[in-house]
């Protein structure tokens, strides 16, 4: 509170994963202005976990939307992965696992709507993706679910960027997070 305001008022969209080696890496931006936070309707924030995920819970929302500047905006989505409430969903079940977590990036990129003046323009084939397997051999299944959601020819199938990460849950076998920067056409 010595900053007089909430922990959680405009948490940044995070994600944070394991890697095989090498050091700790952290990329981070900052603006003049905050983001405007997103929750996922379909989950608990992460700052209310309950006590079984670990003694604290973590502080980010779900997504977040930014000014860059005059006519331009971005979309952040934070990791997101086959939990609905607070529960992993599909023990197992990488396929099924991955078709949540493409609901749970549409959930959040429909609560991201009001909040951005080019809403039309973040959507879900033409964002950025960067997709997190924790099982190499799962990579085709993921990829061909992942492509069947955003369509295989998109822009986003296409660019996406897939990585063998350590995943927050052991039971949580596939993670994906995205963004998107796009120009406002009727900025002033």
């Amino acid at each position: 509170m010595a900053a007089r305001r909430s922990a959680f008022d405009g948490s940044p969209a995070a994600c944070a994963l394991g890697t095989e080696g090498g050091m700790l890496t952290v990329h981070f931006l900052a603006g003049r202005r905050p983001p405007r936070a997103v929750e996922n309707p379909r989950q608990v924030s992460a700052y209310h976990y309950p006590k079984e995920y670990g003694p604290r819970s973590p502080t980010f929302s779900r997504a977040a939307v930014a000014e860059l500047g005059p006519g331009r905006e971005a979309l952040f989505i934070s990791g997101t992965a086959s939990i609905v409430g607070h529960a992993t969903l599909h023990h197992g079940d990488v396929r099924r696992q991955t078709e949540e977590t493409m609901a749970n990036i549409e959930a959040v990129l429909r609560a991201a709507a009001p909040h951005s003046r080019a809403p039309d323009a973040h959507r879900i084939d033409a964002l950025d993706y960067t997709v997190y397997v924790r099982d190499s051999r799962d990579l085709d299944a993921v990829q061909q679910t992942f492509e069947r959601f955003i369509g295989p020819r998109s822009a986003g199938a296409r660019e996406a960027i897939y990585l063998r990460a350590d995943i927050c849950r052991a039971d949580l076998l596939v993670e994906i997070e995205a963004q998107n920067i796009v120009t406002i056409k009727d900025a002033t």
